[in-house]
């Protein structure tokens, strides 16, 4: 429950007084932190920020349409204006000063309550945002309702409600120059847990869990059931769009994870940085987006700014009118050219074609299909890559040995429950896609050699890295699963992994694998940007190769894991509680990281190879797509070895013989710690010895059953 003795609603109506909990003890020593650099950074990026943003807002006010979008945009400007005097302004304000809560405690008090309310405000809007853009590609959009004329009234009505309760009813954040971020403990010798917002964490959680849903159904509904069109502008304008969503709900996702993590668990110094970028630009990424994807909004603000003379001078033509008159005076292009430019014939997309798969090859004396058939007349130099390729097929090979002993445990282990059944399983499509991804990979690079170069070769390992994504794709999902129903019984898919139905799930994941395997086209590798496409890049058109199957999958592991992973943290920081037990508090915290790595690398994975598929990509996001799709294989076994004590010591216990550990001090398992102790008991006292056996020889049992 929120104290509303923590609010500022408390100290506006108790004479500008603050509660006992936030008044600094007159013993307490604050000095002053100076953080120059930073703090220079915030303030000056905060005011450059702000200058591009008010021309925007207001054409936005100045503008006679009121359609329910603009009326959104604008509560969202206020919002974020509000929220940057904040995060950015008096953040390098005082920064730069050192000062923190103690210095002036009513001023930063009041700056963290307006700037947690206009963050939760403007979480709303722009869920409402992505909602609205949703029901203008799809005007059967189940929530429509909301933006009917009347209805909408009552949603800004509520909008506003919602922030003056973040504003005035919930305790705020508060400034710390140490890392120059802000927290809702003022660091003044009490107790961490009693600061904690349970309305900021639940607001949070649930943006990021509404909101990349909505992003990923518009950017489907844009690219297949809009179709390809011939259009130049229509294309760029759905690109825009796509891109204006990718950044929105990028920087609202990382602040939103970042000062949820932040309120529960310590916290290193480069994070809390990176949490305060995401929170500075979750607002300044909208401005910013105006002036470089919306046409209407930079070209109506330069119209206010300039005058006409200027614009004339600078060729900064804004609006028809203006272009049409250049047009007259020679200083563009005719209408009749920019047409031929924008015209052109239709593409034909093809629908799955069984002579693009690797079941065909294999069914036709392995012989490629006449999609995949190197002109004669083609030439296709080598172009090395050996920088690049040298770290894949290191860095392959190096995560290929890491994996296997783990590998090795799970496979002769005896436990046969369905969360070790699935690490077996995904760790077969790890193995196998980081041989594809990394090793052969770099092998290639290092050669310089394409398709053409090696066709049926590069055909079939493209086939199985393919088939290897989607099966590890099904089965994360799976074990995100397996985790909300070991934390919760109750959780509606429970019965998946009761004995039959698992059986029969394991059998659908097996056959899922085979389909994509044996029945989609391949992923070919292409040498230049050292990174595996569905085009052979042989001089047919690109579209004949698009993979919908993949596409399809890419999307649903963002949209289903995403909030899997949200309720398993959810339900480890809030439902559980907070427990004075340091295991049970490491164990939380490292369910939480692999969490959050294994979602991060499959859903960037994802989402770069669904882009690369239908848009032109820059070289250096293919590479970043070509190390999510590595790392999203190659993470699980970092994890397995940093995070998962009982498959670490069972590898060491196979690797390493008694001797060695023994002399190292490796004791694996509670009987080599008893071993030890028994050993060391010689220079102790014999009564404290016989103690302390005694002692563990108590909760041997418990402990050796927690561990297997």
């Amino acid at each position: 429950m929120v104290d509303v003795e923590m609010t500022i609603y408390h100290v506006l109506t108790n004479n500008l007084e603050m509660s006992e909990l936030y008044k600094c003890p007159t013993n307490m020593t604050t000095n002053l932190i100076p953080r120059p650099i930073i703090g220079s950074y915030f303030l000056v990026s905060g005011i450059a920020l702000i200058i591009i943003y008010l021309p925007c807002f207001v054409v936005m006010i100045k503008s006679k349409c009121r359609a329910s979008s603009y009326q959104l945009m604008m509560l969202l400007a206020v919002f974020d204006l509000t929220s940057l005097m904040v995060n950015s302004v008096t953040t390098g304000v005082l920064g730069i000063m050192g000062a923190s809560f103690c210095h002036y405690p009513l001023f930063v008090f009041t700056a963290g309550s307006i700037g947690l309310g206009s963050w939760m405000g403007g979480c709303v809007v722009c869920i409402l945002l992505a909602v609205d853009r949703c029901v203008e590609i799809n005007s059967n959009f189940p929530l429509a309702i909301i933006f009917h004329k009347q209805v909408f009234r009552l949603v800004m009505i509520v909008i506003c409600i919602y922030w003056v309760y973040a504003s005035f009813f919930t305790n705020p954040l508060l400034f710390t120059a140490q890392y120059s971020s802000w927290f809702f403990d003022p660091f003044i010798g009490k107790e961490g847990d009693l600061y904690h917002n349970i309305p900021h964490t639940i607001n949070n959680l649930l943006v990021s869990a509404s909101s990349t849903p909505l992003y990923i159904y518009l950017c489907y509904h844009l690219i297949f059931k809009f179709g390809y069109s011939t259009s130049m502008w229509l294309y760029r304008s759905k690109q825009q769009i796509i891109i204006q969503a990718v950044i929105l709900c990028f920087f609202h996702a990382t602040a939103a994870y970042i000062y949820v993590y932040m309120q529960f668990f310590p916290t290193p110094s480069w994070l809390i940085i990176i949490g305060q970028l995401a929170w500075q630009y979750s607002n300044g990424c909208v401005c910013l987006a105006y002036w470089t994807l919306n046409r209407t909004i930079r070209n109506a603000a330069i119209r206010m700014m300039l005058s006409k003379r200027i614009r004339k001078r600078f060729k900064l033509h804004m609006g028809i009118d203006e272009a049409i008159a250049a047009e007259r005076d020679g200083e563009v292009a005719s209408v009749s050219n920019v047409m031929n430019l924008m015209s052109g014939t239709a593409k034909a997309t093809m629908t799955f074609n069984n002579e693009m798969t690797l079941y065909f090859v294999l069914s036709n004396g392995l012989d490629l299909g006449e999609m995949y058939k190197c002109p004669p007349n083609m030439t296709t130099p080598f172009y090395p890559r050996p920088i690049i390729g040298a770290y894949f097929l290191i860095s392959g090979i190096i995560l290929t040995i890491i994996y296997l002993p783990c590998f090795l445990v799970m496979l002769f282990s005896k436990c046969r429950a369905p969360s070790y059944q699935l690490m077996t399983l995904l760790a077969i499509f790890d193995l196998s896609a980081l041989t594809v991804n990394s090793i052969i990979t770099g092998a290639l690079g290092i050669q310089g050699a394409s398709f053409c170069h090696y066709p049926l070769f590069i055909y079939c390992a493209g086939a199985i890295g393919m088939g290897s994504w989607m099966g590890g794709c099904v089965i994360c999902i799976l074990m995100a699963l397996d985790r909300c129903v070991e934390i919760n019984p109750h959780f509606p898919f429970a019965f998946i992994f009761y004995k039959p139905v698992f059986r029969f799930t394991m059998l659908v994941v097996c056959g899922y694998w085979a389909f994509a395997t044996f029945f989609t086209n391949p992923v070919i590798f292409n040498v230049q940007y050292m990174s595996w496409f569905f085009d052979p890049n042989i001089g047919k058109d690109s579209d004949l190769y698009h993979n919908i199957p993949h596409t399809l999958n890419n999307l649903f592991v963002s949209v289903i894991s995403t909030p899997l992973y949200i309720y398993l943290c959810y339900h480890l920081i809030c439902i559980f509680g907070y427990s004075t037990s340091m295991w049970m508090y490491k164990s939380k915290q490292q369910i939480i990281i692999q969490a959050v790595i294994l979602c991060f690398f499959h859903a960037t994975g994802a989402y770069i190879y669904v882009y690369m598929q239908f848009f032109p990509t820059p070289p250096w996001l293919i590479i970043i797509g070509q190390l999510a799709w590595q790392y999203s294989n190659g993470c699980v076994c970092l994890a397995y070895w940093t995070l998962n004590r009982t498959i670490r010591n069972s590898a060491i216990r196979m690797m390493l013989p008694k001797k060695i550990r023994k002399r190292f001090k490796l004791h694996m398992g509670i009987e080599e710690q008893i071993e030890a102790e028994r050993n060391e008991g010689n220079n102790v006292v014999a009564s404290t010895a016989d103690t302390i056996m005694a002692h563990t020889a108590k909760v041997a049992p418990f402990l050796m059953e927690t561990t297997m």
